[in-house]
């Protein structure tokens, strides 16, 4: 189903979609056809195209199943972006990447100005999304959001997915994702978030955004 054909589409067939939606989300069942991903592999600029880690994959999903998560975000998320982290700016609304740039470069000059020491660890997770572990994002969930449907259907939409990769006129057999979030995803990043939250305490300052972060402790004796 083509996405101006869901903004443009009358009465009725909005009436059927949010009977179909409530369907699910009532059963916390899925259809198989929502659980598929079409995969684009595209080669990254001034890679060559002879190794798999120099492609950029594209997932494409469908525009009916993309409009059920947007449903499902509208209702989650107010629950699960007060309990993020503040120095977690990332896909949250109000703040940007350029922000957390800002207040870093603020703390270190504030450390200047007092001949302050500073240093900092940054650290970007490797395939962060790919790498999820589902069973412990659950049980986030479990503990956040009270409503045990919603959870149960978050869990359906992450398991047996499956998609195929399309490069070229060649197209792939079609594979399981076992593990991670789906790419392409709107309640992806929104979901990680939770997975990343409780990250350790620490006595230096945390400047994060999504999978990226940076560790920063300003001192007059480094060691």
């Amino acid at each position: 189903m083509h996405p101006e054909f869901l903004i443009n589409c009358g009465p009725n067939t909005r009436k059927w979609l949010s009977k179909f939606y409530t369907d699910i989300q009532q059963s916390g069942t899925l259809p198989p056809e929502l659980r598929k991903s079409k995969i684009i592999a595209i080669v990254k600029p001034g890679k060559s195209n002879d190794r798999p880690e120099n492609y950029r994959p594209i997932a494409l999903l469908s525009a009916c199943y993309k409009l059920l998560e947007r449903i499902i975000y509208n209702r989650i998320s107010p629950i699960i972006l007060n309990t993020i982290p503040v120095e977690q700016a990332g896909f949250r609304p109000g703040r940007s990447c350029s922000d957390q740039v800002l207040s870093l470069t603020t703390y270190i000059e504030a450390g200047f100005r007092n001949r302050l020491k500073s240093a900092a660890v940054f650290i970007d997770l490797t395939a962060a999304y790919d790498t999820v572990w589902r069973q412990g994002l659950l049980y986030r969930l479990l503990h956040t959001i009270r409503c045990r449907n919603t959870v149960q259907l978050i869990n359906t939409i992450l398991t047996n997915r499956s998609f195929k990769v399309h490069m070229n006129d060649k197209i792939s057999n079609s594979r399981t994702l076992n593990n991670g979030l789906a790419q392409g995803s709107v309640l992806a990043p929104l979901l990680f978030n939770v997975y990343i939250a409780d990250l350790p305490m620490t006595h230096s300052i945390k400047f994060a955004y999504a999978d990226d972060l940076a560790i920063v402790n300003s001192t007059h004796r480094p060691q």
